[in-house]
C-alpha cells in the first residue's frame, strides 16, 4: 500500500504526511462513489474542475504539486496530494468506484501510466486522455483510453466555428465541416489519409 514502503527521505515524508495526508479523512468521509477523478491541476485541470463544481458533480483532483493542491483546497476543491500515475494514489481516490477518470497531465509517460493503472483498478470507467501529438493518440487508444483529445485540434475547431458563425454559415454547415475535419484526423491517425495534417511542435 501507499504507506507500507519505507520512505527514502523520512523528514520530507513526515512533512508531507503532516501537511497533506491529514486532509485524506475528508475523502474517506465522503465515501466517494460514481465520482470523477481529475488527474492534474494545471490550466486544463482547473477549467474542468470549475465546470464540474458548477454542475455539482462529485469529483476529486489529484496533483503532485503540493502548492497547487493547497491552493485548490483553499478554494474549496476536494484535492489529493500525490502522483496520479501511482496506482496507490488512484486507489486511495477510489478509482474502483469512479464514474470516469480525466487525465490532463501534459507528458506522455504520465498519461500512459494513468491509463494503465486506471483500467487496472476499474475497467468499466472511461478514461479521457490529453495528448499533443497525433502519433500519441493511437498509442493511448491502444493502452485503453476511451477518449483522446488533442488540444490543438479542438482549438482549431472552436476558432473555425466562431469564424464561420461570423461569416453567416449555419450550424448545419459548420457541423458538416467539423465532421470532415474529424474524419481527416481519424484517417491521419490510421495512416489512411493522403492529406497530412500539421503536427504540433509542443513536447
Amino acid at each position: 500500500s501507499l504507506h507500507d514502503a519505507l520512505p527514502i527521505f523520512p523528514a520530507l515524508y513526515l512533512h508531507i504526511h503532516e501537511k497533506a495526508d491529514r486532509d485524506f479523512s475528508k475523502i474517506e468521509r465522503m465515501k466517494l462513489q460514481n465520482h470523477i477523478i481529475v488527474c492534474g491541476m494545471g490550466r486544463v485541470g482547473r477549467y474542468i474542475s470549475e465546470a464540474l463544481r458548477k454542475l455539482k458533480i462529485k469529483f476529486v483532483v489529484i496533483d503532485r504539486d503540493y502548492h497547487a493542491v493547497s491552493r485548490a483546497k483553499s478554494e474549496g476543491y476536494t484535492a489529493l496530494y500525490g502522483d496520479p500515475t501511482d496506482i496507490d494514489i488512484l486507489e486511495y481516490a477510489q478509482a474502483d468506484t469512479a464514474k470516469a477518470i480525466i487525465s490532463t497531465v501534459p507528458d506522455k509517460l504520465s498519461q500512459e501510466m494513468i491509463i494503465l493503472n486506471s483500467k487496472r483498478l476499474n475497467s468499466e470507467a472511461p478514461v479521457y486522455s490529453r495528448v499533443h501529438h497525433k502519433d500519441h493518440i493511437r498509442e493511448m487508444y491502444k493502452l485503453g483510453a476511451d477518449v483522446v483529445v488533442q488540444p490543438e485540434f479542438e482549438a482549431a475547431l472552436t476558432l473555425l466555428k466562431e469564424a464561420m458563425l461570423k461569416l453567416g454559415f449555419s450550424l448545419s454547415e459548420i457541423g458538416k465541416e467539423f465532421n470532415h475535419l474529424k474524419k481527416l484526423q481519424t484517417d491521419d491517425i490510421k495512416g489512411t489519409n493522403k492529406i497530412k495534417l500539421p503536427e504540433s511542435k509542443e513536447k
